[in-house]
């Protein structure tokens, strides 16, 4: 019984959570654009939740920089500045090998036949040219290696970017 309470409890989500991950998956994605404009009242009639958990995720969004909320007009998908780009994808590089390196002595077998997995999931995604989820796929590749790395901190780091 304790086990499955404390199951509940991690993979419990506030509202809040539920519209930041959905919003922030589909900036990754691609699906929201840069340069387009977020409306709230739009966003929480097709999450089914109220427009505060939407507000509060949209704050967390622009708090981790993919959103800017412009006066009079409201939340924007950030368009980031060629060298801001080049600079994030620089230091993101060097993070994720280094998070690699470390993953080597500690990735266990059953993490390796995920990656695999994943890897042939994603071959599937590029001959169908399905992108949204070849990036969805991706990102679980990448975390896969980032928390075998058993470092949060450097987890952290990585995902911040």
């Amino acid at each position: 019984m304790e086990k499955i309470y404390s199951d509940l409890l991690l993979n419990y989500q506030t509202k809040n959570n539920i519209a930041f991950n959905i919003l922030k998956e589909k900036i990754l994605s691609g699906e929201l654009k840069p340069g387009e404009k977020l409306i709230i009242r739009k966003i929480s009639s097709s999450l089914g939740v109220s427009e505060t958990p939407v507000r509060e995720a949209l704050k967390t969004l622009e708090a981790e920089g993919l959103l800017s909320s412009v006066p009079y007009v409201g939340f924007v998908i950030t368009k980031l500045k060629p060298k801001e780009l080049e600079d994030i994808l620089t230091i993101r590089f060097n993070l994720e090998f280094l998070a690699t390196e470390i993953a080597i002595d500690n990735i266990s077998n059953d993490d390796i036949e995920r990656l695999a997995d994943k890897t042939k999931e994603m071959s599937i995604c590029v001959r169908e040219n399905n992108i949204p989820n070849y990036g969805r796929l991706n990102r679980e590749f990448h975390q896969i290696i980032y928390i075998s790395s058993k470092s949060q901190f450097l987890y952290n780091l990585i995902i911040d970017l």
